[in-house]
């Protein structure tokens, strides 16, 4: 099985929630845009309003890759990760329905699981 590299740490799932109908990116302001010297010698700030799809934000390259004897592992991602983000996927969507009320009640640990993860896999939480 080939493992996973583009580790995300907010799902493309949650960030494709923020997206409008009809569309398939979403504008994300960067604080910190990278600041480039030309070899003029001109300094150009690049774009601060960034406006890409959710595969382009918001991960890192082996984030959650773990090394045990030279062989690289992504357990973290894809078992970890991957069973939180399925079951905090359902419980959102449960959570954002119309009938919320009825749906949430078997998604609600799930919803927390998610919410406690959501805070910890960050580059800044590990």
């Amino acid at each position: 099985m080939q493992q996973s590299r583009r580790h995300h740490y907010v799902p493309e799932w949650y960030q494709r929630r923020f997206i409008p109908k009809g569309d398939t990116s979403y504008y994300r302001l960067d604080l910190y845009p990278e600041i480039v010297r030309t070899p003029r010698g001109d300094i150009i700030r690049k774009s601060e309003l960034l406006r890409k799809g959710p595969t382009k934000f918001f991960h890192q390259i082996d984030l959650y890759t773990t090394k045990y004897f030279g062989i690289e592992n992504d357990d973290i991602e894809r078992y970890l990760f991957g069973e939180i983000d399925s079951k905090g996927s359902l419980a959102l969507a449960a959570l954002a329905d119309d009938n919320w009320m009825e749906k949430i009640h078997n998604h609600v640990i799930n919803l927390y699981e998610y919410i406690d993860a959501q805070r910890l896999r960050t580059p800044k939480g590990l």
